[in-house]
């Protein structure tokens, strides 16, 4: 079918050699048999070459209507994916920190094996396990070492683990982490290792929380969105080796790669365990075509390739990478199934134009018996619709065959300008439904990656200020970190003592002439910002704002900021922040989560040092006393020596 609509412009333009002589034969027929090829050619080539044109215009738009589907599908699932990862390793950074975990990697060696405590770890991993008993495989407590103190699979105890890749990765970085699909050397089963540090209570690593994953959970997140852009369309997620991590399609091409490996390539990756311990000639299912192209979706994002040697036809596809994972996630539809509408609809013309064709021979065979003048005049406006003027009809003169022909011309040309309408409404309204549903699937990307931004700023925070700090670490610490998430250019933090701000912390900071750090109550924007007790921001920036400095001049920012933290409605001091560009309601978010853990961090670092100074205080006093004691002892000494000399010399007497 799509072969004969491509050859059509072709065969139209096709000259005969003998066209001087089909001329000089026509002319030489009858008027019946004139009249009849006549109205034959007017009524169907003008069908012919609308429906061409339409034919070729729908497919484009169905092709873009596809990519988007697939596009929108594609980055909707790996969205989805990266939120499973996050939510996962937020789980395993928590669980990490749980105080049965903490409480018995603190023990000593000698009572970490056996034991009461040693039953009740293994007991309440086992409870943790049975969270996600589908995937789940092990959950393990490994020391700094990487020996396995405790794990749910009790063959594992006491292994060393030490050059397992997540457990490096967690004790070079002290961050969360998760691993790469790896495959089990002897049994070739494909795991994911989400691991976490376990840290005391001065935070320092004291072992690693591990969760040991069934590779399936990749299968049953992808397989959940076959059909997500539409009939018969699925997804296919790849590492950045190209090799299949899960297939919505065909679940048994997974941990095969798409072409074929260098033997080199092969045997270093089997030894990083990032594929199956099987023969490289088994690896690949020798899709090289569309290796190729996946390799240039930067220039090319949208293509057609084969993804399964038994497909009947090509597929389009469009791509999404994660961001959790150096992963892609491929979508791809059949194009037999989403150019279904214009192949019915050429199927269904050449019906249409058959029978046409059939009734133009049996008209103009009746229309030669009448006059030529009314055959002329519907000539004139076939011609007309010939050059697409649709809304055209013939004249209907008498009730004789004429008369006849010229009804059921006018009933052809309605029932093509019908179905030409009522196909454009079609693709309309496919168009308006993949392009809502891109909207949506883009609403929901943005609004988990906000939530994701939100929890992973208030968590770098929270474990940022963990631990014993004094002020100025923690104030050059947190001021720091403020400043690198929310892409700050420089930043101040400002402790509120009495009635005056005094600077305690800065980031890319260039002290002004004249200024000594400190604001009173009410002063500048810091000091109103204290006084107001809620976060403050200006365009139009006051001449005491903060500058930002670089290498060559000190630059006045777009946007400055003071932000105020607090402990139970007590402002303890303010960070002012600056900006080149400008803070988005995201930004004020975070600052108005985070102010209140911040005010009650200072406030305990600041209960722990007036605790510590009032200790030296009376340990001063104490000595004081000790020393007055001293001397006191010392004079009663003195003057008991005295007496007793006085009574000898009276004695004496």
């Amino acid at each position: 079918m799509k072969n004969w609509f491509l050859q059509l412009p072709e065969t139209m333009n096709r000259q005969p050699r003998s066209g001087h002589v089909f001329a000089r034969q026509f002319w030489d027929n009858t008027l019946r048999t004139k009249l009849t090829i006549l109205f034959f050619a007017v009524s169907i080539v003008p069908l012919a070459i609308l429906t061409l044109i339409n034919y070729l215009n729908n497919r484009a738009i169905l092709i873009n209507t596809a990519n988007d589907g697939l596009s929108t599908a594609a980055s909707s699932t790996a969205s989805q994916l990266d939120g499973y990862f996050t939510q996962k390793l937020n789980t395993v950074s928590s669980e990490a920190q749980l105080p049965n975990i903490v409480d018995y990697l603190s023990l000593s060696s000698s009572v970490k094996v056996g034991g009461v405590d040693y039953i009740a770890i293994q007991e309440f991993i086992r409870i943790l396990a049975q969270q996600d008993p589908n995937y789940i495989r092990s959950i393990a407590i490994l020391d700094v070492r990487g020996k396995v103190m405790v794990d749910t699979n009790s063959g594992n105890i006491n292994a060393d683990m030490s050059d397992a890749s997540y457990f490096q990765a967690v004790m070079k970085t002290g961050l969360r982490h998760v691993s790469s699909l790896e495959f089990d050397p002897q049994s070739g089963a494909p795991y994911l290792y989400f691991a976490a540090p376990v840290r005391d209570a001065s935070g320092a690593i004291i072992g690693v929380l591990s969760k040991q994953y069934n590779a399936s959970v990749l299968q049953a997140s992808i397989a959940k969105n076959t059909g997500l852009a539409g009939e018969e369309s699925y997804p296919i997620l790849l590492d950045q080796n190209h090799l299949r991590l899960a297939d919505g399609f065909d679940a048994a091409l997974a941990y095969k790669t798409l072409a074929p490996l260098e033997p080199q390539r092969v045997a270093e990756l089997q030894a990083k365990r990032l594929l199956p311990p099987v023969d490289a000639n088994e690896l690949s299912t020798n899709l090289i075509d569309f290796d190729t192209k996946l390799n240039q979706v930067d220039t090319q994002p949208f293509f057609s390739a084969e993804i399964h040697a038994a497909a009947l036809d090509e597929e389009q596809i469009a791509t999404a990478n994660m961001t959790t994972q150096p992963w892609v996630v491929v979508f791809a539809q059949s194009k037999k199934v989403f150019l279904e509408p214009i192949t019915m609809q050429a199927r269904n013309n050449i019906i249409i134009m058959t029978l046409l064709g059939i009734l133009a021979a049996v008209l103009g065979f009746f229309v030669s018996q009448t006059v030529a003048s009314p055959i002329i005049r519907l000539t004139e406006t076939a011609e007309a619709i010939h050059e697409g003027n649709l809304t055209l009809s013939a004249e209907v003169e008498s009730k004789d065959e004429i008369g006849m022909l010229a009804i059921a011309f006018n009933d052809m040309t309605r029932q093509l300008r019908d179905f030409i309408n009522s196909l454009e409404k079609r693709v309309a309204d496919r168009t308006a439904a993949a392009e809502n549903a891109r909207a949506e699937s883009e609403s929901a990307r943005k609004d988990l990656e906000a939530q994701v931004w939100l929890a992973t700023g208030q968590t770098q925070l929270a474990d940022m200020m963990r631990g014993e700090q004094n002020i100025p670490n923690l104030a050059e610490n947190l001021i720091s970190l403020v400043c690198r998430y929310t892409g700050a250019q420089a930043g101040a933090l400002y402790l509120l003592n009495g009635k005056t701000l005094t600077l305690a912390g800065s980031y890319a900071f260039v002290v002004r002439t004249g200024f000594d750090g400190v604001f009173e109550i009410g002063e500048g924007l810091v000091g109103q910002a204290a006084i107001n007790g809620s976060l403050t921001y200006f365009d139009d920036i006051p001449s005491d704002a903060l500058e930002i400095s670089t290498g060559l001049a000190n630059i006045k920012p777009r946007q400055v900021a003071a932000v105020p933290f607090s402990t139970n409605g007590e402002v303890v001091g303010v960070i002012e922040l600056a900006t080149l560009s400008e803070f988005t309601p995201l930004h004020l978010e975070l600052w108005n989560r985070v102010s209140e853990s911040i005010g009650v961090a200072f406030r305990a670092v600041q209960t722990r040092q007036r605790l510590a100074d009032l200790l030296m205080e009376s340990q001063q006093q104490a000595e004081e006393l000790q020393a007055q004691e001293e001397e006191l002892r010392a004079a009663n000494e003195e003057l008991h020596a005295q007496a007793e000399n006085l009574l000898v010399k009276r004695q004496r007497a």
